[in-house]
This record gives structure tokens, C-alpha cells and sequence, in this order.
């Protein structure tokens, strides 16, 4: 029961950085995809200390304690949280017309994939070193990539800039 809970909770946790990942493009939209203006952002904001960055931060550390590991209800309990999050914040359309670009699109789609792949290769190297819990490596460790978001999002922009800087000379060229 606790490889489906830990499961569950990676899934919850991957859609939750789905749905903050919007968040994310929004601000780095605004902040006009220059990762010092995000930064910047980041710290003159309440950005870091709002609930909805706070909670991945607490499932985090509750995901670590004796109780998550011995009991599916709790982990279960966890992923719920992070499934209702978010669906809140899918369902808050404040500013979704704004950040609709295909720029932002393709920096959260890239975010998504890049957790998507350190997720399963920490998984990989998990049961290469004989983890006997992969599930729950990898349900911890997105959930702590759901938790650093902001750090995600400004790697993704700066890993991507070559290429939107390449598209927008082309585009200028026609």
C-alpha cells in the first residue's frame, strides 16, 4: 500500500508544479523573463511566504518525519493537500490571459520536463544503488523540486534564453 501512496503523492506533487508553473511563468513574464528582475522580484515580494509556497515546503518535512514513512494514510493525507492546491490554483484565472504567451508555454513546458527527468533519474540512481523505496525517493524528491519552484523556473529560463534569443532573430529577420 505504500508504493501506491508514495505514488500517488509523486503524481499529486507533479501536478501541483504544473499548476504553480503557471505562477511561476506569470512572475517571470512580468519580471520580462530576466532572471535578476525575478530575483529581485522573489525577494521584495511575500512571494516566498505565501501558503501556496509554504505547504510544498511543510509536506516536505512532514514527508521526512517516522510517520510518513511508516503509514500510507499520512502520505496519502499529504498528496490530498497538494491535489487541492493545486486545483486551487488552476482555478484561479486571475492573469491567465497575460501569461498565454508561447514563450511562457515553452518555459512551462521545459520546467515541467526538466523536473520530470531529474525526478526519474534520481529514481534511476536510487534503485542502481539499491534503494529498496524508489517510489519514495521519488515522491520526496519532487516534492522537493515542487518546493523550489522559483529556483526551477529561473535554471529553465537561463537554460532556454539561447533559444528564444535565436527565435527572436530569426523572427526579426523576416
Amino acid at each position: 500500500m505504500t508504493i501506491i501512496a508514495n505514488t500517488t503523492l509523486l503524481i499529486a506533487a507533479l501536478f501541483d508544479l504544473w499548476a504553480m508553473s503557471r505562477r511561476d511563468a506569470l512572475a517571470m513574464r512580468q519580471a520580462e523573463y530576466s532572471n535578476s528582475r525575478f530575483y529581485s522580484w522573489l525577494g521584495e515580494s511575500s512571494e516566498l511566504t505565501t501558503p501556496a509556497r509554504l505547504l510544498p515546503l511543510a509536506i516536505l518535512i512532514a514527508s521526512f518525519t517516522t510517520m510518513a514513512r511508516m503509514s500510507w494514510i499520512v502520505v496519502m493525507i499529504l498528496a490530498a493537500a497538494l491535489v487541492v492546491q493545486g486545483i486551487y490554483l488552476l482555478s484561479n484565472k486571475a492573469g491567465e490571459k497575460t501569461a498565454s504567451s508561447k514563450r511562457t508555454t515553452r518555459l512551462r513546458f521545459a520546467s515541467f520536463v526538466l523536473a520530470l527527468s531529474t525526478t526519474a533519474i534520481v529514481s534511476g540512481l536510487g534503485h542502481h544503488f539499491g534503494t529498496s523505496e524508489v517510489n519514495e525517493l521519488a515522491s520526496i524528491f519532487s516534492v522537493m523540486v515542487l518546493a523550489v519552484s522559483p529556483l526551477l523556473t529561473m535554471f529553465t529560463n537561463w537554460v532556454i534564453s539561447p533559444i528564444e534569443k535565436r527565435n527572436n532573430t530569426e523572427n526579426d529577420g523576416k
